[in-house]
């Protein structure tokens, strides 16, 4: 319950910040910091075109299914769909991407061609009494 009310209230922060479900969205898979040093290097890209441009196959996935599934809520509650299509530079400014992740590890982005092949598998588990 406690993990619960503290994911609602760090979504609540983000989106209050940063403005835009898909920010908020890719903000919480890798963090503002991140995040915001995306939308510096694309300025004037369109929703669509950022989240398609993001580096991380796992953000970018991440980002389309929050998306998709925040549209179906809506739908649901028969509410109209908010227009998504404002200027992203907006959402993130100097507050946004000083102010969470400071520690966020340095990654790089996933090679599509590297990412597809399998995973090493491992033996069994041994537990010991």
């Amino acid at each position: 319950e406690l993990n619960i009310r503290l994911g609602c209230r760090y979504l609540n922060s983000l989106m209050q910040r940063l403005g835009h479900p898909a920010l908020v969205a890719a903000a919480y898979n890798v963090g503002s910091r991140r995040l915001c040093g995306w939308v510096e290097e694309r300025p004037g890209l369109s929703v669509d075109e950022f989240v398609e441009s993001i580096p991380y196959g796992a953000t970018r996935d991440y980002v389309r299914t929050v998306l998709r599934s925040y549209g179906v809520y809506y739908d649901l509650r028969n509410q109209r769909l908010p227009d998504l299509g404002f200027g992203l530079q907006a959402a993130c400014g100097m507050d946004a991407a000083a102010s969470v992740d400071t520690d966020a590890p340095e990654l790089e982005p996933e090679d599509e061609e590297e990412s597809a092949e399998p995973a090493q598998e491992s033996g069994p588990a041994v537990l010991e009494d």
